[in-house]
């Protein structure tokens, strides 16, 4: 699914909903995204510890 079809159907089911509703999902939106955040961190880091402890074996195997 390409980004301009997830968007518009992302669309298509807000004008589905009430209004009433949009706050929640607001929210649990911005959730998301901070667990997005926090996950690409982690990996971002767990990217460099691996790239750390590469190198520490390759230099103790020497």
């Amino acid at each position: 699914m390409s980004t301009t079809e997830a968007k518009s159907e992302i669309l298509e089911l807000l004008d589905q909903l009430s209004e009433r509703h949009f706050p929640v999902i607001l929210e649990y939106l911005k959730q998301i995204k901070q667990l997005i955040e926090i996950d690409e961190e982690a990996a971002t880091h767990l990217e460099e510890i691996m790239k750390e402890d590469d190198n520490l074996l390759k230099r103790l195997a020497e």
